[in-house]
């Protein structure tokens, strides 16, 4: 039997027991509501993070215009090269052209076969550089063909059309997709390569040399390539071509094509061999 001094006793044990607990409940509660709002508060940065980006693109788009011609952020524009820069890229490609169309019909009137196929190596192995930037070319790449690759042809016929007119935009367009294709042609025609693949070693290639295939590359320069380049110049306006002649006659006045009436629609004067000037 307990006293009445025992139950006191044993009751406080059980008070105590029983106090301890609940205390301990209430600091588990509310450690787990605290570790909740911060749960709680890390949805709402996150949240507020992918909010931010969508107003902006918001405010960054133009409610007049429709969603194709929707403008997006400046520094998302691609970077373009300078208008009459493309055109004296241009421009020296079909003095290029010009010129070893010239070399390759005289050399086919002779009998130094060497000589025709080393323009003729040039030729392709140049028009590759062009239409197939990133693919590996063999060997016997004269300097020409690696001052073609530099002049970056597809890029500026790109940015061309972005700089044509509205007017003039669509035939631009044309214009830059049958310059790519005659100089894919002059790689591709006779199936020997691609401008998907590497080039073939240039031993292969001049094996398969033909007379037959130096007339078709010397035609394509003479009369697809040289031809396209004046109808893309025409297209733009005469302050534009005439900013370009100049940087011609600067930087490179050894490329400029000499014919009787030039591309820039003047004629301009032209050293004899007997070093008096004409009008051409």
């Amino acid at each position: 039997m307990l006293t009445g001094r025992s139950k006191r006793h044993v009751a406080l044990v059980v008070f105590t027991i029983v106090a301890l607990f609940l205390l301990q409940q209430q600091h588990a509660e509310g450690f787990r509501i605290q570790n909740n709002d911060q749960k709680l508060n890390r949805r709402k940065f996150t949240a507020s993070l992918v909010v931010i980006p969508q107003l902006v693109s918001v405010f960054a788009l133009d409610p007049t215009n429709n969603s194709q011609k929707a403008n997006a952020l400046q520094y998302f524009e691609q970077d373009r090269r300078q208008k009459e820069l493309c055109l004296v890229n241009l421009l020296r490609l079909q003095y290029w052209s010009n010129t070893l169309s010239e070399k390759l019909k005289g050399s086919l009137e002779t009998i130094d076969e060497e000589r025709r196929k080393s323009l003729y190596l040039e030729a392709r192995l140049g028009s590759k550089v062009m239409v197939a930037e990133s693919k590996r070319i063999s060997g016997g790449a004269t300097i020409n063909v690696y001052m073609l690759k530099g002049l970056h042809i597809k890029d500026c016929c790109k940015d061309l059309i972005f700089y044509a007119d509205k007017g003039s935009k669509k035939q631009m367009t044309q214009y830059s997709e049958d310059l790519v294709d005659a100089l894919a042609s002059i790689v591709e025609f006779d199936g020997l390569e691609t401008t998907q693949d590497d080039s073939p070693r240039s031993s292969l290639t001049l094996s398969m040399y033909t007379s037959q295939k130096a007339i078709f590359v010397q035609r394509m320069l003479a009369e697809r390539i040289v031809p396209l380049i004046d109808d893309i110049i025409k297209l733009f306006s005469p302050d534009a071509r005439e900013q370009s002649e100049l940087f011609m006659r600067e930087y490179y006045p050894s490329e400029i094509l000499i014919r009787s009436t030039n591309v820039f629609g003047k004629s301009f004067p032209v050293l004899t061999a007997e070093g008096n000037n004409i009008e051409k």
